[in-house]
């Protein structure tokens, strides 16, 4: 009777190390792909996506607004931010730039903020551009144009 524990608990343990060892194996064949030979490649990840801005800011007079703040949320959420950091507009009110980011994938709302302006929350549809290298976690291009105006703050008198 101990002799069948002793060959359980060892067959156990060889079944359970070989099991992970095919955990770790299965992942090498993308490693051609990456041109590593001693890399294994994850088969974890997480979704991401470009997305091409557009965003042109004004004030009420139709004068571009140079150092608006914008960030990109998700419809669902606007207290989680999409983007890592804040993007600001040129001195022409204009920010077009490409950032990579966890997909949203009809609309997303963009917080426009500037001293002296009223914060404006715009919703934007978003539109698929590219996707001929989606692959895996990565979903394509995906584009966001607006047009947002910023109310002046009032002061009010004390």
């Amino acid at each position: 009777m101990k002799l069948v524990r002793v060959i359980s608990k060892w067959w156990y343990a060889l079944c359970s190390a070989l099991i992970s060892f095919l955990g770790f194996g299965c992942s090498t064949e993308m490693v051609e792909e990456y041109g590593c030979p001693y890399c294994y490649v994850a088969l974890y990840g997480c979704p991401s996506a470009d997305y091409k801005m557009e965003v042109s800011v004004q004030d009420e007079n139709a004068l571009p607004v140079e150092g608006a703040a914008v960030l990109l949320t998700e419809e669902y959420d606007q207290e989680y931010n999409l983007m890592a950091d804040t993007l600001r507009t040129d001195a022409s009110g204009q920010l077009d730039t490409t950032v990579n980011v966890f997909p949203a994938y009809h609309q997303v709302y963009l917080i426009t903020q500037k001293d002296g302006y009223k914060a404006d929350t715009t919703l934007v549809e978003v539109n698929k551009i590219d996707d001929s290298k989606a692959d895996g976690w990565y979903e394509g291009v995906f584009g966001i144009n607006a047009e947002i105006t910023l109310k002046q703050e009032s002061e009010d008198p004390e």
